[in-house]
C-alpha cells in the first residue's frame, strides 16, 4: 500500500510546460529529487524484461540498429493510439512505482529533518498513483500556443506533431481541480522562478538563494 510521507512533493504538468527547469531550480534550493522519466528510461536496457514485453506488444520496429530502444519509433505509436499508450504504460509503470517507493524510503530513513523535500517529479504522477506518496502535489503549466512553440522551435516536431502531444495531455483546468498548486509558465524564465521561489518559501524552505 502506498502512503503519504513527509516531505514529499509531486511535481507535474504539460509537456513543454517547464517541469524540468522547476525541477532544476528545487535541487539548487537543497530538495532531493527523483526523475521519474531517468527510471523509466533505465528500463529499456537490451535483453530487458521491459524490453521484450515491448517488442512483444508493439513488434522489432522499436528496436534500434544496435539492439537498444528507438524512442522515436515508440513515440510515434503510443502517441498516435490511446490503447497503445496504455500497453505501454502496462508494462513500465508498475517496476517504475516500485523503484520511485524504495527512493523515497531511503530518503526518508536518511534524512529526519522536518524541512528536508523530496521532489517525485513524474508527468504521469497522477496515472501512477504516485500522488498518493506525496503531502502536496505541483502541476507547471503554460498556454497551448507558448507550449506548441516549445515544441517545435526546441525539440523540432511539426504543427501536427506538436498539437498531437498536446492533445495527449490534461487541459490546464484538470490541473486546478488535481494538485496542490499550479505554476503559469507562459512567461519569463524571471517570472516563473519568482513563483516557484514564493512558494519554497511559504512552504519552509530554507535556502536563501531561492528567487535570487
Amino acid at each position: 500500500m502506498i502512503a503519504v510521507t513527509r516531505g514529499v512533493v509531486g511535481l507535474t504538468g504539460g509537456i513543454a510546460c517547464g517541469k524540468s527547469t522547476a525541477a532544476a531550480l528545487l535541487r539548487q534550493w537543497g530538495a532531493r529529487h527523483c526523475d521519474v522519466d531517468a527510471v523509466g528510461h533505465a528500463l529499456w536496457q537490451p535483453n530487458s524484461v521491459a524490453m521484450a514485453q515491448a517488442i512483444a506488444t508493439f513488434g522489432p520496429t522499436i528496436v534500434a540498429s544496435d539492439g537498444s530502444l528507438d524512442r522515436k519509433c515508440l513515440a510515434a505509436i503510443v502517441f498516435s493510439a490511446p490503447q497503445a499508450r496504455l500497453a505501454l504504460n502496462a508494462i513500465a509503470h508498475p517496476p517504475m512505482v516500485a523503484t520511485v517507493k524504495e527512493q523515497v524510503a531511503q530518503w526518508a530513513s536518511e534524512d529526519p529533518s522536518p524541512a528536508g523535500v523530496f521532489v517525485i517529479d513524474a508527468a504521469l504522477l497522477f496515472e501512477m498513483q504516485l500522488h498518493d506518496l506525496c503531502e502536496e502535489t505541483l502541476a507547471i503549466t503554460a498556454s497551448s500556443a507558448v507550449q506548441i512553440d516549445r515544441l517545435m522551435s526546441v525539440r523540432g516536431l511539426t504543427l501536427a506533431q506538436a498539437q498531437a502531444r498536446l492533445d495527449a495531455q490534461r487541459s490546464p483546468q484538470d490541473w486546478q481541480r488535481l494538485v496542490t498548486t499550479v505554476f503559469d509558465n507562459s512567461g519569463s524564465l524571471n517570472e516563473f522562478t519568482a513563483q516557484l521561489a514564493a512558494w519554497w518559501r511559504l512552504s519552509g524552505g530554507n535556502c536563501a538563494s531561492a528567487g535570487h
